[in-house]
């Protein structure tokens, strides 16, 4: 026994160890000794490059959930440092909720709908933050589609959507004149690398047919010229009575890069529809209480003429985006598109119910629209560093220009004695009148200037915009020959440049969670009158809003933020309309959301009335 430090070993044990350690100090020549040998007969594979898919702000999104976004920046910036609120519907969740349309795409967006009327096939029906108007609205590939008095882009095939992005809010500071509820981006599909080969057959309810296809994948060897082509097509009816709904959408897409700083892809896309006046007005009586002798109307009523329905559009567009890194710092980029729409129309629609009985008064309308426009976008981004603050810094100038016309007469119907509860077709349309026919044209040049600012956590967003739109129209009215004679009536709206500039600070903490605090102020000169009703008085009106608040990041996204507002003094509509289109709608205001949708605000309005809301 060998004693010492409070510890004994045995010799044997000393003799294990020793020989223990002798063979760790040879293992390493022994192994290298046999990686010799079996060096010899190694066979080499061929390598396996692991990529992971960066996701883009216009390519494919894996999922419901999208991270990345562009239309409320024009940059690609994560949705997390977004400070506008946004919402993503991915290709993924229009597949799985069957998605045909917009109104069909915006059914779980929170803050916009798209069926303010029902069963409509037009478009018409949309609401983002409580605003019904779809003026302005509609946007593809960050580029305005702008709508005439008679018709819209927003029936533009689903299908055809790579995704669709919701900006809820004002963002003229980007886009120019648009609507203050929010807009509405079709992002297009484009070109891949990877082959795409995709064929869908379908039938449904009213003898719904339809078919479609999505072809993509590169043309040569070294992928430098990619190209997809998507289609589709349906024919059928629709829940209304003698009303069907025939359609054709086809969008070709080519993609060139002949090197990693350069990229253009060419889209374009042709549209036919062909179909009549889904939705109908009718009375109360009937509907939502009962009738006569206690019958209801059923859903497929039709209170037109079989014969003369109709609502046919053809939409056609072209344009390019063209991309190109000059250097580590600054890229430059140039979005143009040229569109045409024609438009055409004519129905018999319900005027009121005349007695108890069912009878029913009608009158009879029709008109279309031509129109045609070219917008372009032209920008200059820059990522630099200044000490510990990272700059995005975005310059852009813009211009649009779209000229249309829009005709349209109406007439009573002859000798009609059309009953709801015992519909009789046949009557005749007697001779139309015009009453109204005109030239528009808008155009709009527009400056901006955008910097997104990075300091830890923390961002900043600074941006402004100069602009000088315009509004040109003439009306004419017939001759008795059939001839147009133009009236000396014409109408003009110009705006001088005035300036938007735009501040939000907000920071991203570990949770997700977003506190925010915003400033925007606005300066708007308008002339015009609001549909006749009210006149803006000369001047500068101007706005001054703070905010704070509290938004879940993309990941969050089941969550869903509502408020119930309660509004105590509501000046006259006329006046509230006027503020409303020269974009002062209140003096400053202050307004403060808590976790779970609820916020309080404090507020002046022009009468001087105090507003508290929760």
């Amino acid at each position: 026994m060998v004693v010492g430090s409070g510890r004994g070993r045995t010799q044997s044990e000393v003799t294990a160890r020793r020989n223990l350690l002798v063979a760790a100090m040879s293992l390493p020549v022994l192994l290298g000794g046999g990686h010799a040998v079996a060096q010899e007969a190694t066979t080499t594979l061929d390598p396996i490059n692991i990529q992971e898919r960066v996701e883009s702000a216009f390519g494919t999104v894996d999922g419901y959930v999208a991270t990345q976004g562009s239309t409320a920046t024009k940059t690609e910036t994560p949705l997390i440092e977004t400070p506008q609120s946004i919402s993503v519907i991915t290709k993924d969740q229009m597949e799985a909720q069957a998605v045909d349309s917009l109104d069909s795409a915006l059914r779980y967006t929170p803050g916009a709908t798209g069926n303010l009327y029902g069963t409509d096939n037009r478009g018409h029906g949309l609401q983002m933050r409580g605003i019904s108007n779809s003026s302005g609205v509609f946007y593809k590939d960050g580029l305005q589609l702008k709508e005439s008095n008679f018709t819209l882009f927003t029936a533009l095939d689903s299908y055809g959507a790579e995704r669709y992005e919701i900006l809820r809010g004002p963002a003229s500071v980007l886009y120019g004149q648009a609507s203050p509820g929010g807009i509405i981006n079709y992002v297009s599909k484009r070109p891949t690398e990877e082959n795409l080969r995709e064929v869908e057959l379908g039938a449904g309810s009213f003898d719904r047919y339809e078919g479609k296809f999505d072809f993509s994948g590169a043309v040569n060897a070294d992928k430098s010229l990619l190209f997809r082509l998507t289609g589709a097509a349906h024919t059928g009816d629709t829940q209304t009575d003698f009303v069907e709904d025939d359609r054709i959408f086809i969008a070709p897409a080519l993609t060139w890069q002949p090197d990693a700083d350069t990229s253009l892809t060419i889209l374009a896309n042709y549209q036919r529809d062909r179909s009549g006046w889904a939705m109908q007005y009718l009375p109360a009586y009937g509907t939502i209480r009962p009738g006569r002798d206690g019958k209801y109307l059923p859903n497929s009523m039709f209170v037109g003429e079989p014969g003369f329905d109709t609502y046919d559009n053809d939409q056609a567009s072209i344009g390019y985006e063209l991309d190109h890194r000059l250097n580590e710092t600054w890229q430059v980029r140039q979005h143009a598109r040229y569109v045409y729409l024609k438009h055409y129309e004519e129905g018999v629609f319900g005027g009121g119910l005349l007695n108890d009985e069912g009878d029913y008064s009608r009158y009879a309308d029709a008109g279309g629209s031509r129109l045609s426009g070219v917008t372009i976008d032209n920008q200059a981004q820059a990522d630099f560093d200044t000490g510990p603050l990272a700059h995005t810094l975005l310059l852009g100038l813009d211009y649009k220009r779209y000229t249309y016309r829009d005709y349209a007469a109406s007439n009573d119907m002859i000798d009609d004695h059309f009953n709801i509860f015992d519909p009789v077709y046949g009557y005749p349309v007697g001779e139309m009148t015009p009453y109204t026919d005109t030239d528009t044209t808008q155009s709009q040049v527009g400056l901006y200037a955008q910097d997104q600012i990075k300091l830890g956590n923390w961002r900043l967003t600074l941006g402004g915009r100069r602009e000088s739109p315009r509004q040109s129209g003439r009306r004419f009215r017939s001759s008795p020959e059939g001839r147009r004679l133009h009236q000396p009536r014409r109408s003009a709206l110009s705006r001088r440049q005035w300036p938007c500039p735009l501040c939000q600070l907000f920071r991203i903490v570990p949770a997700g969670v977003r506190p925010r605090q915003q400033w925007q102020s606005a300066r708007a000169r308008n002339r015009q009158a609001v549909r006749g009703r009210a006149e803006i008085p000369a001047g500068r009106l101007e706005r001054l809003r703070h905010r704070f608040g509290v938004r879940p990041g993309p990941a969050e996204c089941c969550a869903q933020w509502r408020c119930w507002r309660a509004q105590r003094h509501l000046p006259d509509r006329r006046d509230q309309v006027a503020r409303h289109r020269a974009g002062s709608c209140c003096e400053p205001r202050f307004r403060l959301r808590f976790p779970g949708g609820l916020y309080l605000s404090r507020h002046r309005d022009h009468q001087g009335h105090l507003d508290h809301r929760r």
